[in-house]
C-alpha cells in the first residue's frame, strides 16, 4: 500500500494533468487513499482494544528491527529516519500512539529478524 501511495504522490507531481491516464490514475489513487485511511482505521480500533502488554511487545519488536538498522547502516538519511520511528514506536508502547505510519521506502528492516518476530516477510 505505501508503494501505491509514493506513486501517486510521484504522479500527482510530475504526471500529466489531463486525458485517459490522469482519470485512470485519479480513480486508482482515490482508491489507495480510501483503502489507506480503512487499514489505518481498522489498526488504530485494534490497538486501542487489545491488551497494553501485546501492543507493548509489538512495538518493542519495532524498535529492536529499527535499532538494528541505526546499528548496522552509514547512511545518515535512513539513520534519521529509523530513529524518528524507533520514538515513535516508544510512543506506541506507552499508549501515547496506535501506531506508526512507517516509512517503507525508506528503511529496509532485516527480512529474516522481521520473520521472526511476525512470522512472515516485510511488505516491499
Amino acid at each position: 500500500m505505501t508503494s501505491a501511495l509514493v506513486y501517486a504522490d510521484a504522479f500527482e507531481r510530475w504526471g500529466p494533468r489531463e486525458g485517459p491516464e490522469f482519470e485512470r490514475m485519479s480513480a486508482e489513487i482515490a482508491t489507495a487513499m480510501r483503502e489507506h485511511a480503512e487499514v489505518t482505521s481498522e489498526l488504530e480500533r485494534t490497538a486501542k482494544e487489545s491488551d497494553r502488554a501485546v501492543v507493548a511487545a509489538w512495538a518493542e519488536a519495532h524498535v529492536v528491527l529499527l535499532e538494528h538498522v541505526v546499528s548496522t547502516t552509514a547512511d545518515e538519511d535512513v539513520q534519521r529516519t529509523a530513529r524518528r520511528q524507533v520514538e515513535e514506536w516508544r510512543k506506541v508502547a506507552r499508549g501515547e500512539l496506535a501506531y506508526v505510519d512507517e516509512s517503507g521506502g525508506l528503511v529496509d528492516v532485516d527480512a529474516a529478524q522481521y520473520a521472526g518476530y511476525f512470522g512472515v516477510s516485510p511488505a516491499p
